[in-house]
């Protein structure tokens, strides 16, 4: 698989990532994108936070996104990690988590990587796990239960 990451969007992309939430339900965007955009999702919902997306690339075909929430000190948040529902299941989400997250503690120096994962989303925790993160706390939200998951740099 040749797949890229790289720093920004382009607004046909944010069309389909609005093209495919709004294809689901306010649960779907809900489970990759917490609480802070709103059903159904729009182009200037996504376009707002622009400059903290990252795009993810097959080959020249824009298959996703990978969002930088927040860094405090030397931990960097992120969230809001989308693939095209059709590219799911393959093995894609790890290769990508695995080389964003490559790319961010080469790029910004930092000790660790945090994120949440809603608890019934049990692929997505695979996933996460596959990938080296560890749960290190929880919250409850709504009844919902949430999973606080972090990846501490290694070398």
């Amino acid at each position: 698989m040749n797949i890229r990451i790289k720093k920004g969007i382009r607004q046909p992309d944010i069309r389909k990532i609005v093209r495919w939430t709004n294809a689901r339900n306010a649960e779907f965007l809900r489970q990759y994108a917490g609480d802070k955009w709103n059903f159904p999702l729009s182009e200037m919902q996504v376009f707002s936070e622009k400059d903290s997306i990252y795009s993810i690339m097959m080959e020249k075909d824009f298959i996703g996104m990978i969002q930088v929430l927040e860094q405090e000190e030397d931990t960097i948040h992120i969230g809001r990690f989308l693939l095209n529902p059709a590219k799911t299941g393959k093995g894609i989400g790890t290769e990508v988590l695995n080389n964003f997250c490559k790319i961010l503690f080469e790029d910004r120096k930092i000790g660790a990587i945090t994120l949440n994962v809603a608890e019934f989303n049990k692929s997505a925790q695979r996933c996460y796990e596959k990938c080296g993160f560890t749960i290190y706390d929880e919250m409850y939200k709504n009844g919902n239960r949430t999973l606080k998951m972090r990846l501490i740099r290694t070398e």
